[in-house]
Order: structure tokens, then sequence, then C-alpha cells
């Protein structure tokens, strides 16, 4: 039992040539090279944090135990691993209510400044 091409499931399983040749057009390509520019800085800050772990545990935290000072470092940088997302998700919120402008300027408010 062959199938001829004329029929519904041989066209069904042969790309067309449009969606062989997708490609993203202007504002896209500048999104997507946009969001893998962001996230190849944000994974090179989290590994140069996870690198460094070790000094920053010896530099902040208590020196007479060390693997409690590395403990205390890796549990900051979990902290700082799943805030990122609940963060996006109560300014997403935030954001598409209408209130972008209290989007960006909670987040400075929240932070400390020096004197």
């Amino acid at each position: 039992m062959s199938v001829s091409p004329s029929s519904p499931s041989a066209e069904a399983d042969t790309p067309t040539r449009a969606e062989s040749d997708w490609r993203p057009q202007g504002g896209q390509f500048r999104s997507l090279r946009a969001a893998v520019a962001g996230n190849v800085l944000e994974w090179f800050d989290w590994t140069l944090y996870a690198i460094f772990s070790t000094y920053i545990a010896a530099h902040f935290f208590d020196k007479a135990d060390g693997s409690s000072a590395l403990l205390s470092t890796l549990a900051v940088f979990a902290v700082g691993f799943l805030a990122r997302p609940l963060g996006g998700l109560v300014f997403g919120r935030l954001a598409d209510a209408g209130a972008v402008r209290r989007c960006w300027s909670s987040p400075s408010r929240s932070c400390p400044s020096p004197p």
C-alpha cells in the first residue's frame, strides 16, 4: 500500500517552503539577540559568584568555621537564585496592571543608598 504524493497524509509530512526557510524578521531578531545577551550576562554573573564563593565566604562570614561560612555564602546564592523569579512574578503582575512606573521605582526604593 503506497501513499501517492497527492494524498493528504503525504502533504502533512512534507514541510512547505515557508516553514523550512523561517528566519526571525526585523524586531524579532533584535528581541532574540537582547534576550540571549541578557541570559548570557546573568549566567556569567552567577558563575562568577559560584567560582569566588570560597573567597566571599572567607571575607564576609565567620573565619573560624570554613564550612559554615561556605554554606552561608551558598545560602545567599540560593536566595538570590530564587528571588529573581518571585520578583518577576510580583512586578510582572504590577506592570501588567498598568503600574509600570511603580514597578521601576519600587526596587530602587528598597535598596539602601550611601549617605
